[in-house]
């Protein structure tokens, strides 16, 4: 029955010092997943950037760093047409034009300690940790696909990232790379 109904819950939480559960007045326990709680304890980001008029067979490089933090990310990915995906750890490159990765707690300053730059200068990609074809048609045929994977990715502290987006349509297209996760 709601509280607005005349009866109040309470709450008790137990805890072992490391793991908190929260146990209603009714006896029925209450639990979030783990990268929810992660956003209420402040630790959570999330963080995108938006490609427009990509050539075709021209890439969309996102550089993706890691502090001494060992962050786990999920990567969101977009386009208006077919494309190939590629993920590489240890890439050497400029730091591009930084991207504000913002804390998914919106009352909380904190930075989570990772940065997120588009369209770095690419020295060397390192190693291809990661490849896929997004399909989304070609050319006239073109109906755009995303990708996502519930997957998580839990990425090495204190390495450099590229996550590479390239057209493959046969026009131009519009590109999205996003990352959500917690250290």
């Amino acid at each position: 029955m709601p509280a607005s109904e005349g009866r109040v819950k309470t709450q008790t939480i137990l805890s072992n010092g490391s793991t908190d559960v929260v146990v209603d007045s009714d006896g029925a326990l209450l639990g979030i997943d783990r990268a929810h709680q992660e956003i209420h304890d402040g630790n959570a980001f999330g963080v995108s950037h938006v490609f427009s008029g990509v050539a075709d067979a021209a890439n969309s490089d996102v550089r993706f760093s890691t502090s001494t933090r060992q962050p786990h990310v999920i990567f969101q990915i977009a386009s208006s047409g077919k494309a190939q995906i590629a993920f590489y750890q240890g890439a050497v490159l400029g730091t591009g034009t930084a991207v504000t990765v913002n804390n998914r707690d919106l009352s909380k300053a904190e930075a989570t300690g990772v940065t997120f730059g588009h369209s770095p200068t690419v020295t060397s990609v390192g190693e291809l940790l990661f490849s896929e074809i997004l399909p989304g048609g070609a050319k006239n045929s073109a109906v755009g696909g995303s990708a996502s994977g519930r997957d998580e990715w839990m990425l090495k502290a204190s390495t450099v990232y590229l996550v590479r987006i390239t057209n493959r349509s046969g026009a131009a297209a519009e590109i999205s790379v996003g990352a959500s996760g917690y250290v």
